[in-house]
C-alpha cells in the first residue's frame, strides 16, 4: 500500500504538479492520435533527422525514435498558444524589451520553432540564424514550415566559427542561444571567451537569452551550469534573471540585458 501511495505521488509530481497545462493537453492528444513518421533524412552529424506527426503537432528529432529529445515542435494548424507557453514564447516576455522590428540573432535553428514565434510576435527587420547541420536546415524548410520565410539569413557552421564573421555586422537587439542547452562545460566551451563574443554582438540596450535544461524528462534535476552562467553574465550586464519554464519540458531561461560599458566597470 505504501509503495502504491509513493508511486501515485511520483506520477502526480511528474505529470500534474505544479500544474503543467501543456503536458496535460499533450497526454490528451496521445489518447486520440498516434505518432506517424513523416520524413527521414540521413545526417553525417546526427545520423538521422526525423519528422513525426501527432494530430496537429509536428516534431523534429535527431535519431530514429520519436521518444528522443525533441529539437523543435510546430503546429500544422490552429493557434500556437501552447508553444508560446513553452520557453520559446517565454523568452520574449519581460525582462526582455525589444524595439519595433528588432534585429535578431538565433543560435541553433532546429526545426525553427523560435524563428516562427519571433516572426509571429516581433516581425524582425532582420533575423540571422546559425545552424551546424545543413540537413537540419533542409528539413526545417521542407517539413517544418520555414519555406514561406524568405528573409532569413541562415549561416551553416559551428557557432564558434561563425561568431567571428558576425563581429563586424551591425549589433543585434536580441541574441537567443539555444545550442548548448546542457551547459557550456558539457560541450567543452570556454565560458569567458564565449560570453565576451556574444556580448559584443548586441546593442548596449540589447538582450541575451540562453535556454538550459533544469530537469530531465522524468523530472530529475540537471545542472546545466545555469548558476555559473548567470554569475558570469552579471559582470557584463546590469540585468540578469533566471526563469524556469515547466510545461511539456523543463527549461530554464537565463536573461541578460543592458550591457555594462567597459568604462564604467572601474568606477567606484
Amino acid at each position: 500500500m505504501k509503495l502504491s501511495i509513493r508511486r501515485a505521488r511520483r506520477v502526480a509530481g511528474r505529470f500534474l504538479w505544479p500544474v503543467r497545462v501543456n503536458r496535460l493537453l499533450y497526454l490528451l492528444r496521445r489518447l486520440t492520435h498516434r505518432w506517424k513518421l513523416v520524413h527521414r533524412a540521413e545526417s553525417a552529424l546526427n545520423q538521422s533527422v526525423t519528422v513525426w506527426q501527432l494530430g496537429r503537432e509536428r516534431r523534429l528529432v535527431f535519431g530514429d525514435s520519436v521518444s528522443q529529445a525533441a529539437q523543435s515542435v510546430v503546429f500544422t494548424r490552429g493557434d500556437w498558444t501552447q508553444l508560446r507557453r513553452e520557453y520559446w514564447g517565454r523568452a520574449l516576455q519581460p525582462p526582455v524589451e525589444l524595439p519595433l522590428r528588432p534585429r535578431v540573432l538565433v543560435l541553433g535553428l532546429g526545426g525553427g520553432t523560435m524563428v516562427r514565434i519571433l516572426h509571429q510576435l516581433t516581425r524582425p527587420a532582420l533575423m540571422t540564424v546559425v545552424e551546424l547541420d545543413p540537413v537540419v536546415v533542409d528539413v526545417a524548410f521542407s517539413h517544418m514550415g520555414l519555406a514561406g520565410l524568405t528573409d532569413l539569413d541562415v549561416r551553416i557552421g559551428d557557432v564558434r566559427d561563425v561568431l567571428p564573421a558576425l563581429a563586424g555586422s551591425e549589433p543585434y537587439d536580441l541574441l537567443f542561444e539555444d545550442v548548448f542547452f546542457d551547459g557550456l562545460a558539457a560541450n567543452g566551451i570556454e565560458q569567458e571567451e564565449y560570453l565576451d563574443a556574444l556580448a559584443a554582438l548586441v546593442t548596449s540596450s540589447g538582450w541575451l537569452v540562453f535556454n538550459r535544461w533544469f530537469r530531465d524528462w522524468g523530472g530529475k534535476p540537471i545542472d546545466s551550469g545555469q548558476e555559473q552562467l548567470a554569475s558570469a553574465l552579471a559582470g557584463r550586464f546590469t540585468v540578469v534573471e533566471r526563469v524556469q519554464v515547466a510545461q511539456r519540458w523543463f527549461n530554464e531561461l537565463v536573461f541578460a540585458g543592458r550591457r555594462r560599458e567597459a568604462s564604467a566597470e572601474g568606477t567606484g
